[in-house]
């Protein structure tokens, strides 16, 4: 990868219907944000963006359970899902909604753009009507017998328990919601994504994508499955009360007022709606949105979102997404796949038809889908009641502990289960005894014996073998961290922990120190090498550790700016001759063991497992 890419990382934008259970982390929030701190600490000119997909079903009939309209309810559970992400320590560049007018005025200006490309048509339909309500029935307002499974409470889009894409029409003894007595249809006049027209280009885009062999191979499999069974015309509007971004002007259907765009058009869209605003936000007036019609008067200050940057951002939207030097990553559940790499991609390339090499948009570069997180055997439910808050969970167990465990078990190519017993295990027999007891123990018998070795006259730098040793992980966490290895990663940090354990116990610091300072103090040089590398190697993975270990070192925060690869400059650091530094904070232990209570702690959506003062 060449390092002046910029990146843009682009996170699944999740429905502002309801509170994010340990699931979504798991997901794609914790591995996007590991890639997204990795490339922070390198210097390079990363964006991860995102936002509350406030529109589409989900959070219509959300809100008219709760007795709100929709806007207020996705409003109030976008405060909560932003508080969420800080919560659990996920530094956007923008953390947004689709609830904008910059997003709305991308969205309408795509849709004329392919409409003009011949890209959209439009056609007539018979949808399903409710005579009670007087309106046509969206898809969530329809359950029945899932036709691959047999699930009998699938919904009119997908089905929970097996995980297939649906439409109404496939769902056997369909029934409304509202209860209807009969289901009955009416025409409906939409656009729709002519995707059969855009089967050749994504055809030959993954023929002709080299990394696509590097992609996941769940992914590749949706992918191409998607592909070869071929693609149908996709609707893009939907008839519903208005609710959601609009049609632009001059392509209202006469006679049926409000249908918006569907939002699985519009919400794919956000990963370029966002960097325009961030881009916005940064400029002010002086920004130039090209074709969208977008000024700063679009952004208003006063707007629920989240915002960071690293000096030296360009944030220029165009630099990011019409640049050959740009890569981006796109991070998401398995169920996600065939909206990323089969829809989105031919949008894209449907943009990208005919336009100037300068004015494309950048592909898929990666897209790093994961399977399910699952709890105790089964899936994460909020009706069952099988489900853990995020929230709570990071609330009493702390960051250092939920992100270890989640991070250290992604389901990257499998879907995974979580258990209480495990995560009380990987708490106390991994973090603690391996990583944590390492760094305490290390840290104490130098911190009691600082003095002997600033006195001594040790002049070496670290030994070979250590140093070896760090580049070595180093690399492979590189390596890992890069291809979305981000498990792997973390155990080959663990095991760079194991190393300094055993070194420590092999080199017998504490008989040493007795007889010769001079070769005690070489060997503590050897060990501080270790955890100073550690500290960096944590920085993506677990910051808040890496912090308070930086702290007790009295080691200096990070000077994130882009150009500027604190990677290499730390590994070289803990590489060469370290200097006897003060310890500037007592040391403690760092993290708090848990232990199981007794009884039954599979049933429950209760906290179960309980920390050790």
């Amino acid at each position: 990868m060449k390092e002046n890419k910029k990146i843009i990382i682009a996170v699944a934008w999740p429905y502002a219907n309801g509170d994010l259970h340990v699931g979504h982390p798991a997901g794609y929030l914790l591995p996007a944000s590991v890639m997204n701190e990795y490339f922070r600490v390198r210097g390079r000119d990363v964006v991860m963006i995102s936002g509350s997909d406030m529109h589409g079903t989900p959070v219509a009939v959300r809100a008219m359970k709760e007795g709100l309209k929709p806007y207020e309810y996705a409003k109030k559970q976008h405060q909560r899902h932003a508080e969420t992400m800080q919560q659990i320590g996920l530094n956007y560049s923008l953390y947004t909604t689709t609830a904008t007018t910059t997003h709305a005025k991308v969205v309408q200006w795509l849709f004329t753009k392919l409409e003009g490309k011949g890209y959209i048509t439009k056609a007539d339909s018979e949808n399903f009507w409710s005579e009670k309500e007087h309106k046509f029935l969206l898809d969530r307002y329809i359950e029945g017998t899932c036709p691959h499974c047999g699930f009998t409470k699938a919904r009119g889009d997908q089905c929970d328990n097996c995980g297939k894409t649906l439409t109404p029409d496939e769902l056997i003894d369909p029934v409304s919601i509202f209860g209807d007595k009969e289901l009955k249809k009416r025409k409906s006049t939409n656009y729709y994504l002519d995707l059969a027209k855009i089967q050749p280009l994504l055809e030959k885009h993954y023929e002709g994508k080299v990394n696509f062999t590097n992609w996941r191979n769940h992914v590749r499999s949706t992918t191409k499955a998607w592909i070869d069974e071929g693609l149908e015309p996709r609707a893009i509007t939907r008839d519903m009360d208005g609710y959601g971004v609009q049609l632009p002007l001059g392509y209202e259907i006469e006679g049926q007022e409000g249908k918006v765009i569907y939002v699985w058009f519009e919400a794919v869209t956000g990963y370029l709606s966002a960097v325009v605003e961030k881009s916005l936000r940064e400029k002010g007036e002086d920004f130039e949105s090209g074709e969208f019609g977008i000024t700063a008067s679009d952004i208003v200050a006063e707007d629920d979102v989240l915002e960071s940057a690293i000096n030296g951002q360009s944030f220029v939207w165009q630099e990011y997404w019409n640049s050959e030097d740009s890569n981006s990553y796109y991070f998401m559940g398995k169920d996600n796949i065939p909206f990323h790499a089969v829809i989105w991609t031919a949008m894209l390339l449907g943009l990208n038809d005919g336009a100037e090499s300068g004015n494309k948009f950048v592909l898929p570069t990666n897209i790093f889908a994961n399977q399910y997180l699952n709890l105790s055997g089964g899936k994460f439910s909020k009706s069952t009641g099988n489900v853990i808050d995020t929230r709570e969970f990071w609330e009493k167990y702390g960051d250092t502990s939920a992100r270890y465990y989640l991070i250290s078990r992604l389901p990257e190519n499998k879907d995974y289960d979580f258990t209480w017993e495990e995560f009380v295990s990987a708490t106390n027999n991994e973090l603690i005894a391996n990583l944590a007891n390492f760094i305490n123990r290390t840290l104490t018998f130098y911190s009691k014996n600082i003095e002997a070795f600033q006195n001594s006259d040790s002049k070496e730098n670290i030994s070979n073998e250590v140093a070896e040793k760090i580049q070595r992980s180093s690399d492979k966490v590189k390596e890992h961290i890069e291809l979305g290895e981000f498990s792997d990663g973390m155990k080959e940090i663990m095991e760079l922990a194991s190393f300094g354990n055993k070194y420590f116990n092999d080199s017998e610091i504490w008989a040493v120190i007795k007889t010769d300072v001079n070769k005690a103090a070489k060997i503590q040089k050897d060990l501080l090498g270790i955890i100073i590398a550690l500290r960096l190697l944590l920085t993506p993975y677990l910051p808040k550790l890496s912090a308070e270990i930086a702290e007790m070192l009295g080691l200096d925060e990070l000077d994130l700016a882009v150009g500027e690869d604190n990677w290499k400059v730390g590994i070289e650091k803990a590489k060469n001759s370290i200097e006897f530094m003060s310890v500037t904070k007592e040391v403690k232990p760092l993290i708090r063991k848990l232990v199981m209570p007794d009884g039954d702690t599979q049933t429950s959506s209760n906290l179960v497992a309980e920390l050790v003062e």
